[in-house]
C-alpha cells in the first residue's frame, strides 16, 4: 500500500499492518501512521490510498498463474483539525 498524504510526502506499507491490541487505549501513533507538521489548505489535504494488489491463481485442473497486478486507489479531503506546537522559546 502507498498513501500519497496530499503535501508531497508519500508513505510504502508492506503488508496488512499491525492492528491495536483489542481493550487496550493504545494512543501511540501505529506503524502506519504520518504525522502532519504543517496546517492544511483550506479544504484539507487531499490524501490518496491506494492498494496494491497480486493475485496468484490455482485451478482445479492444476493449473498456476499470476494475475495481472490490481491497484485501488481512493482519494479523499482530510482536514487536520489540531496542530501543537512544542518548544522552548528564546525567553523560557
Amino acid at each position: 500500500m502507498t498513501c500519497e498524504m496530499g503535501n508531497g510526502d508519500v508513505v510504502h506499507r508492506d503488508g496488512l499492518g499491525v492492528p491495536y491490541p483489542e481493550g487496550s487505549n493504545q494512543i501511540e501513533q501505529g506503524p502506519c501512521g504520518y504525522t502532519y507538521t504543517e496546517q492544511p489548505p483550506p479544504d484539507g489535504y487531499m490524501v490518496t490510498p491506494n492498494g496494491h494488489w497480486q493475485v496468484q491463481l490455482t485451478t482445479s485442473f492444476g493449473d498456476n498463474r499470476a494475475l495481472d497486478p490490481v491497484d485501488m486507489p481512493y482519494t479523499f479531503a482530510y482536514d487536520v483539525e489540531e496542530i501543537i506546537t512544542i518548544g522552548v522559546g528564546p525567553d523560557s
